[in-house]
């Protein structure tokens, strides 16, 4: 008995970490404007409530004052609900505006970082330069362009973004239109950064250098848990099936 109760305890505990963690969570559904409850606002920023994306009742539009300052944003800093060390996956909604100041003369409009302490380590952008116009962008100490790019990105349709990979390792990116349900484009096995980094502990949706404004909706950042605590819990499943089954007998 004594050993089965200890079993169950172990495989417990094991079960709470296996599992993927919610660091931010984020449906804006009661959110009515001003600064959002759990996000910051940096320096210039103005949001408001706007149009829900993809069957949502409300998002989040950022906006900017006409005089604001390049580092302008919306940030959310997860560390009190843990840190991205390995493993993770970020999801989230946007659709591009075409009003909204443009202070610094922007080449970009949706922009999102996620971050350490001192500053960017992932960093992606929709490029708005006037030529380039909808191009997706990410940063690895340069901007680069996605390998797979499908169609340009409008100001009109609803996109999903998804991250997934491991910061020790690589990350993918990949792009849906939600309004045509079409692969918009992706790019996989990143593994160069914009800084050096121990964790990460910080997103943040950027405005300062956006042309226009822009809205987002379901944010959804996890600490996904790594193939061998699955294999572990597994085993120890199997060890307390067996311990159990012994005890009955």
């Amino acid at each position: 008995m004594k050993q089965t109760t200890l079993l169950i305890t172990t495989s417990l505990a094991l079960t709470s970490s296996a599992f993927a963690a919610t660091l931010i969570g984020e449906d804006f559904e009661s959110y009515t404007g001003g600064t959002p409850s759990g996000w910051l606002k940096v320096e210039d920023s103005v949001f408001s409530a706007g149009a829900g994306l993809n069957g949502s009742s409300t998002s989040l539009q950022l906006g900017i004052t006409s005089n604001g300052n390049n580092n302008s944003a919306l940030r959310n800093n997860f560390s009190s609900s843990g840190a991205i060390t390995s493993t993770f996956s970020l999801q989230f909604d946007f659709m591009q505006l075409s009003t909204g100041n443009d202070p610094s003369n922007g080449t970009r409009q949706m922009n999102f970082t996620l971050r350490d302490d001192s500053g960017s380590v992932i960093n992606w952008r929709v490029l708005w330069d006037g030529v380039n116009d909808g191009t997706l962008q990410y940063f690895d100490g340069a901007w680069q362009n996605m390998s797979t790019q499908n169609e340009l990105i409008n100001q009109s349709d609803t996109y999903r973004v998804l991250l997934t990979g491991d910061i020790t390792d690589s990350y993918s990116i990949s792009v849906t239109n939600l309004t045509d349900s079409t692969i918009v484009g992706g790019q996989s096995g990143i593994s160069d950064y914009q800084s050096s980094f121990t964790d990460l502990t910080e997103l943040r949706f950027e405005r300062g250098r956006s042309t226009a404004d822009y809205l987002v909706d379901n944010v959804l950042l996890t600490n996904v848990p790594e193939p061998q605590s699955f294999a572990a819990l597994l085993g120890l499943g199997a060890l307390l099936a067996v311990a159990t089954r012994r005890r009955h007998s």
